[in-house]
């Protein structure tokens, strides 16, 4: 080797054949930890974090060795005392050190009556401006969805209060329980909505009455070409089950008698909010379903289930009272407006309560074997019937009558472009009345339910209306849209019929119990129930 070069000597290396790191430790070095446990999962953090408190540190390295431990099992097995050796730990905690906040503090908050003024000018104020800017927004022909945005503002809390349910009504009863009748039973609502039965099938006994052809003039009826209602005097005929000649006759055809104005009430039962009741009678092992004299089962509500407050005064024509004689009387002179005055159909029999000069209506007789030794005799309606396809068709006639326009569903504005929203809405409002016409046309069979809108002229007139247009619906179709369950409906009678199958002959009455979701049904004493309906009405004039 020159003499001008640097030696080079290999140094001594040590080579760890048992894992990684020194094979051996200098005597100087062996107390100091040199190698902590790590994963390749740990993240790199910030370097330091001047924000956090020691206190919030410390915890926050604790649930991050935690947390570790879980997720690795090499952890679980290492003494978690060795890492905190490579813990630091600041020992000189100055608790009088605090950093500087910047940021913008809220102002107090004013909740006297300063406040509550300041709020309510800014958010009128708010609804100036978006009621100014939706204006210019409609009047450039892109308004749609900013009208729907402000019905729904408006509406906000009116949809709060369908969340709570229904307005109760508090009216007075429709009969008074004497103190003398027993209490038999009270069956609830949510109870006769799970009931099911098979759909029993009609059959036909006879037929009774006249029936008028309908008038297809009414079907260009529109918002456009609207047509007068001309109220008709003709007399209408509602006459109870045990008062029927023809039923009488069909004594031996069944053992349960009814009309199908009873059958309907008490077949969507669960669906009325106001007071009604029926009064049973049995009597040879026959139960008879009738109406006392003076009873509301004739009468058509109005607003039963809706969300609207009712009014309270008697005096108003939009009073409870006041707008069901009202719809009743706009039904019966719809129905007979709307048929042709001649080609008048006769049935198998003539009427037989009619009397010269009565409105035509159908009548059939049918009977319906509901099992468990049960078979339901009835008198349905017929209201009319028209060709189609060269065949006769059954009509079922009802009107749905307007009083007041309501915000956003005025029927002069909505009918022709949103017919479904102003059923939709009458559904809801009106769902006891609705339900009991479409069981009354599956009960009679008949083919459609010809559903006039009639609105008033004037809305603070409740003598002269409008017929704004006249349209068909199947009834499958019609119960599919009203939520009406053909099975439970029967079912709910076919129980009913059980129940006073187990009773002794005698007289009972079924009300709709005011105070809750319920019926109950009371056994009457000897005294005639017309007499005491006579003495309520006595009372109330």
């Amino acid at each position: 080797m020159s003499e001008g070069l640097v030696a080079f000597v290999v140094p001594n290396i040590d080579y760890n054949s048992g894992g990684w790191g020194p094979s051996s430790v200098p005597e100087q070095y062996k107390e100091v930890p040199y190698y902590a446990p790590y994963s390749k999962a740990d993240k790199l953090g910030r370097v330091a974090d001047l924000n956090q408190s020691n206190q919030g540190r410390s915890e926050t390295i604790v649930r991050c060795k935690a947390s570790l431990m879980i997720q690795d099992p090499r952890y679980r097995e290492r003494d978690v005392a060795t890492n905190a050796l490579f813990s630091w730990t600041y020992e000189d905690d100055d608790s009088t050190f605090q950093t500087v906040d910047n940021s913008k503090v809220p102002g107090r908050r004013l909740y006297g009556r300063k406040g509550f003024q300041n709020r309510g000018f800014q958010q009128m104020k708010n609804i100036h401006q978006r009621g100014i800017q939706q204006q210019v927004t409609q009047q450039r022909g892109g308004g749609k969805r900013q009208a729907l945005a402000r019905n729904a503002y408006y509406n906000r809390g009116r949809y709060a209060d369908q969340m709570a349910g229904p307005t109760i009504r508090r009216r007075e009863p429709s009969i008074d329980i004497k103190p003398e009748w027993t209490e038999l039973t009270t069956i609830e609502f949510t109870h006769l909505n799970k009931v099911s039965t098979e759909e029993p099938q009609p059959q036909d006994l006879t037929t009774a009455g006249e029936i008028a052809p309908y008038d297809k003039t009414f079907n260009s009826v529109n918002l456009r070409s609207t047509k007068p209602v001309a109220h008709i005097k003709s007399s209408f005929e509602t006459v109870t089950t045990s008062e029927d000649p023809i039923l009488k006759e069909l004594s031996n055809e069944g053992n349960v008698f009814a009309t199908d104005v009873i059958l309907t009430h008490l077949m969507a039962l669960s669906k009325s909010m106001y007071s009604w009741d029926v009064t049973v009678t049995k009597r040879d092992g026959k139960i008879y379903f009738d109406k006392r004299e003076g009873s509301n089962l004739d009468l058509l509500t109005v607003g039963e289930t809706s969300f609207d407050p009712v009014v309270e005064d008697i005096n108003s024509i939009n009073a409870p009272n006041n707008l069901s004689r009202e719809a009743s009387s706009v039904n019966k002179s719809f129905v007979q407006q709307i048929l042709s005055k001649g080609d008048r159909k006769s049935m198998d029999r003539k009427s037989p309560f009619g009397q010269e000069g009565d409105a035509p209506v159908g009548y059939k007789y049918r009977k319906w074997n509901l099992g468990d030794d049960i078979t339901v005799v009835a008198r349905c309606e017929v209201d009319g019937y028209s060709m189609l396809e060269g065949r006769e068709v059954f009509l079922t006639i009802k009107a749905l009558n307007e009083a007041e326009p309501k915000s956003g569903v005025e029927w002069r504005k909505k009918l022709e472009v949103q017919r479904g929203t102003v059923i939709t809405t009458e559904v809801n409002n009106n769902a006891f009345k609705l339900a009991k016409w479409t069981i009354q046309s599956h009960l009679a069979g008949t083919d459609f339910i010809k559903l006039g809108f009639i609105s008033r002229s004037n809305p603070t007139d409740n003598t002269g209306h409008t017929i704004l247009a006249v349209q068909d619906y199947s009834p499958r179709d019609f119960a599919s849209q009203t939520a009406i369950n053909i099975k439970n409906a029967w079912a709910v009678v076919k129980n009913l019929i059980l129940f006073f199958q187990k009773q002794e002959d005698g007289k009972f009455v079924i009300t709709r119990d005011l105070e809750r979701q319920a019926i109950r049904v009371h056994a009457m004493t000897d005294r005639n129930l017309n007499e005491a309906s006579d003495d309520e009405v006595e009372d109330r004039e």
